[in-house]
């Protein structure tokens, strides 16, 4: 697009002449191709407006003056109101991006001398924590959309990060953390409901890179729940990516790996995303083999029920494999048409809880469920339009692991209740729990899709365990 040629750029401290403003603004205005503005164009720490340009600084004597300020104030003003409405109705969770970039301050911008409000934008700033006391409210917000249980697990007094607020109104945050010398972690980004519609969350993720990026911090770590495909997608324009398990724990410094590894194990369900640039030629998300590699750890798991246990025997050995790789495969076959009605799809192969998994597994012989599901082909698409095909084949395959428990208890009862009677039981129990540190299961996804169908799942569980 020709539009893509002209940029136009917000920097600190800087105040473009006002000709040089009104003939790059005059041909914008001529553009009818700048279908929306990324992600990251608003930000809330550019006081004044500078354009990249040609030499635009002394006319010519052939081509008429200058427009006075006030005209090129309004044409800056219709201007940015134009590119704001689109970012808001346009570039959704799915939405594409334009090399168009304006960064402005959210709610007013300099012309010259003169300050101007930009009617109908977000009220809300984002502003660093400088203080204790910031950082405590701030919290509280975080305590708010999480719950109690992850709110336990937030810094005692967090000391770097953001907060969004209007006033004294706390109503997002994102604290940060270096964790090595080269190495950066979003540890918690949320915005409250009551605020959500503002691009609050792809703003503080702005500003949470944009600070590490300044210390130099050029790895940068985040933490993503499983099933929260609106923040991938937030986070996958922002240039993070999934590297995978391993890499995720064992590429990076030794400094930060009791850090990540830490994080790995307490919040189960989560997976590491990496901005890096070593990772610019790879995948967003890991693709290949994804459901092979998923048949095959639950291979693993079904065996290390038998082998690392005291219930030994070739007998509930093969029953072990047989339950929970059956159960693994009976989830994908039930859960592809589901999510095929959407277009095409890929297996999401689970990450958050796989340690956790393989340890249990080994040291106790019991089973931590990591199952995948399936999402879009693509990188980044509107949630909203895929929602209802993941809560849906979350219910479904919630439903087949309660088939399954009835199934075995009447066909196979004497193997049933040897041993496999009670690791089904707790499995089926994490499905209906839909929070932290559950809210990776079925049943968080079924309930963020509809109450009512979590209601039915929760009854149709609590009967089988009750009555079988």
């Amino acid at each position: 697009m020709e539009s893509a040629e002209r940029i136009v750029k917000a920097k600190a401290n800087n105040s473009a002449p006002a000709g040089a403003v009104a003939n790059k603004l005059n041909d914008n205005l001529n553009d009818d191709d700048d279908a929306g503005m990324s992600t990251r164009s608003v930000r809330n720490s550019s006081p004044s407006t500078q354009v990249d340009r040609t030499d635009h600084d002394s006319p010519s004597p052939d081509l008429p003056s200058p427009p006075d300020v006030e005209v090129i104030g309004n044409m800056i003003v219709d201007t940015l109101k134009d590119g704001l409405r689109e970012q808001d109705s346009e570039l959704d969770d799915g939405g594409k991006e334009s090399n168009v970039v304006v960064d402005v301050e959210v709610g007013e911008i300099l012309s010259g001398d003169e300050r101007i409000n930009v009617s109908g934008t977000s009220p809300y700033t984002i502003s660093p924590i400088l203080t204790i006391e910031e950082g405590l409210k701030t919290k509280e917000v975080g305590k708010r959309v999480f719950g109690i249980g992850e709110y336990l697990l937030m810094p005692r007094k967090p000391k770097w990060g953001f907060y969004a607020h209007e006033g004294d109104d706390y109503v997002g945050g994102i604290f940060i953390e270096q964790v090595g010398p080269r190495e950066g972690m979003v540890s918690y980004i949320f915005v409250d409901s009551m605020a959500q519609g503002h691009k609050l969350g792809a703003r503080l993720l702005d500003a949470g890179i944009k600070a590490m990026d300044e210390k130099r911090l050029k790895t940068q770590f985040a933490l993503i729940l499983d099933g929260n495909t609106a923040s991938w997608n937030m986070f996958a324009k922002n240039g993070y990516k999934r590297p995978g398990v391993f890499r995720s724990l064992f590429g990076y410094s030794p400094r930060s790996f009791p850090k990540r590894l830490g994080y790995s194990l307490a919040f189960i369900g989560y997976n590491t995303w990496v901005r890096d640039d070593g990772l610019k030629n790879t995948d967003i998300h890991p693709k290949r083999w994804a459901m092979l590699e998923s048949l095959l750890f639950s291979l693993f798991i079904g065996a290390s029920l038998s082998l690392f246990s005291l219930r030994g025997g070739t007998e509930f050995l093969l029953t072990g494999i047989a339950v929970v790789a059956g159960i693994t495969a009976l989830r994908m076959a039930l859960a592809y048409p589901i999510a095929r009605m959407y277009g095409p799809v890929r297996f999401n192969r689970p990450e958050g809880g796989t340690l956790l998994s393989a340890i249990l597994a080994l040291a106790f012989g019991t089973w931590w469920p990591t199952f995948g599901f399936f999402v879009p082909k693509e990188d980044i698409w509107r949630d909203r339009d895929f929602g209802r095909y993941l809560g849906l084949q979350a219910f479904v395959a919630w439903m087949s692991l309660v088939a399954v428990y009835v199934g075995m208890s009447r066909l196979y009862p004497g193997l049933f209740n040897s041993g496999l009677e009670t690791t089904v039981d707790l499995i089926i129990i994490y499905q209906m729990i839909p929070f932290f540190p559950f809210d990776s299961m079925d049943g968080a996804k079924v309930a963020n899709y509809s109450k009512v169908m979590y209601v039915i799942g929760f009854a149709l569980s609590l009967t089988a365990i009750i009555l079988f």
